[in-house]
């Protein structure tokens, strides 16, 4: 699955959450680094797309009812939370070194090629029930 591919899935998915039992405004507020996704009033996920990211990933998940559905490190500090795992930026698109494409993993975050990056925006439209 390529990163667009991906990021479709993910928009799909919050398509879905927001569709069962939610009639809210879907918007988007983009910056030059993020595309945050708001239901209503309320930040649903944040698309990292800065240019020092060695990839994209969306932090923080909320449930439509606000609960925060991913850790907070190696993000945000978060009292008695484990420090393990620094590539666990959020949710992110990824082959495993069992999972190579063409000899290259792209598991961990590394600062040379080959790199997962973000390289436009297609199409944003916000909507009653759903956005793309």
């Amino acid at each position: 699955m390529n990163p667009k591919n991906f990021l479709l899935l993910v928009m799909l998915v919050c398509t879905l959450t927001i569709q069962r039992g939610f009639s809210q405004q879907v918007n988007f507020v983009q910056t030059e680094d993020q595309i945050d996704l708001f239901l209503g009033d309320k930040m649903v996920t944040s698309y990292k797309i800065g240019e020092n990211l060695l990839k994209p990933y969306l932090f923080p998940i909320l449930s439509p009812s606000g609960v925060v559905v991913t850790r907070g490190f190696p993000i945000e500090e978060r009292k008695g939370e484990s420090k393990d795992h620094p590539h666990h930026t959020g949710l992110y698109f990824t082959y495993g070194s069992n999972e190579e494409v063409n000899g290259n993993s792209f598991w961990n975050l590394h600062d040379i090629p080959p790199q997962i990056k973000h390289m436009e925006v297609l199409e944003m439209k916000e909507g009653k029930i759903k956005g793309i």
